[in-house]
């Protein structure tokens, strides 16, 4: 899926930043914001697999994986055993090995699809747990108050120094952050860019969630998290993961990469202006999260006009502030920055592969002529 360890997210922050043209930027609303207003979640599938029709107790069974707290980014997908399987269907169940039905297995409809969160039985009391839990509905809550992003804090891995070091950095670069990022502000006027849908009050808020590892009614979110990383769930570490928008993990930030220099660099790209609209484009991945997103635009207007903050940053963002562009380039101006960008990651590409023929091209010329000297 789009599971991020840091390393490899600073670098594509890094580089998402480098492409973007200086005076391309798509609007001038927050990363956080403009996701929370237009991004939709990914939708997972819960596929059931049983033989003949379902119960009716059954049937109740699987309808509840879709009416868990609000409306939830899942959908059901029923494989009768009576017929014959074919294609996709068959290869996920010969992958479940001595399954009891009815079976119930649950993954991403993006990519890997082969790799499933979750697989158990229809009856099973953790399939309960499977869209709505306590942290996520905490989660949920803040974002929909307007929060900037949900920093949830992993710990319970057995190293309890580890964990209260990772709890004390992040709680001191979190209220560094807020106090030191300033938001871009929109511009009211006709023609200047994308606008706030919302009228919730734009803030830079970054709240924090601790999660322990041994919590039985968090073990699902916990693997959605982590998105069934081995290296991560077996990891004894200390893991931070930034939540936005609509239920939109950032990355994974652990062990000697849960440092004050990336948490910074997630919280300035957060909370800038939001350079490219396509959310594919953007690192992350979303959860299964049960929420009613919509319920923003339901929100009363704020007494006053809030404006963006503006209060001197305590040390320098890693991220060089000269990304956030300020000003508003009109529709021409974004298209042909588009296209550049386009351009670039297409020569890009084509580089890479000549690179890769080129030294396969090498490699099969050294062993043949090898072959030839023996």
């Amino acid at each position: 899926m789009r599971h991020l360890k840091a390393p490899v997210f600073a670098f594509l922050l890094a580089g998402w930043f480098l492409a973007l043209p200086r005076g391309a930027a798509g609007c001038q609303v927050p990363v956080f914001r403009y996701a929370l207003e237009r991004w939709r979640p990914e939708i997972y599938e819960a596929i059931v697999f049983h033989r003949g029709p379902l119960g009716k107790a059954e049937r109740a069974a699987v309808d509840s994986l879709t009416a868990a707290g609000g409306p939830v980014n899942l959908q059901t997908v029923d494989v009768d055993m009576a017929a014959t399987l074919a294609g996709d269907a068959q290869k996920l169940w010969l992958a479940q090995g001595e399954a009891a039905l009815p079976w119930v297995v649950v993954r991403y409809t993006g990519e890997e699809k082969s790799s499933p969160l979750w697989a158990g039985r229809l009856d099973s009391p953790e399939l309960k747990l499977l869209a709505d839990s306590p942290a996520r509905r905490a989660v949920a809550a803040r974002l929909l108050a307007g929060d900037s992003a949900v920093w949830v804090l992993l710990v319970g891995g057995g190293d309890a120094s580890a964990d209260a070091a990772a709890e004390g950095l992040l709680r001191k670069e979190l209220a560094r952050l807020e106090q030191g990022i300033q938001l871009p502000l929109p511009d009211p006027s006709p023609g200047a860019g994308e606008a706030m849908l919302s009228e919730l009050p734009l803030r830079l808020a970054f709240p924090m969630v601790r999660l322990t590892r041994s919590d039985p009614a968090e073990k699902l979110f916990i693997t959605l998290l982590l998105h069934g990383d081995k290296e991560l769930l077996q990891s004894k570490n200390p893991v931070v993961v930034p939540v936005f928008g609509r239920g939109r993990a950032l990355a994974c930030l652990e062990g000697k990469d849960l440092s004050a220099g990336r948490i910074e660099e997630a919280g300035v790209f957060l909370a800038g202006e939001c350079s490219c609209q396509v959310k594919e484009l953007n690192p992350g991945f979303d959860l299964l999260m049960a929420a009613d997103w919509e319920t923003i635009n339901q929100a009363p207007a704020p007494a006053q006009p809030v404006a963006a903050r503006s209060l001197a940053v305590v040390e320098p963002p890693v991220v060089a502030s000269a990304t956030f562009v300020a000003t508003a380039p009109s529709e021409d101006e974004r298209h042909r920055a588009l296209v550049r960008r386009q351009r670039i990651f297409i020569a890009a590409v084509g580089i890479m592969c000549c690179v890769v023929l080129v030294l396969g091209y090498l490699t099969l010329r050294s062993r043949a002529k090898a072959r030839r000297t023996r």
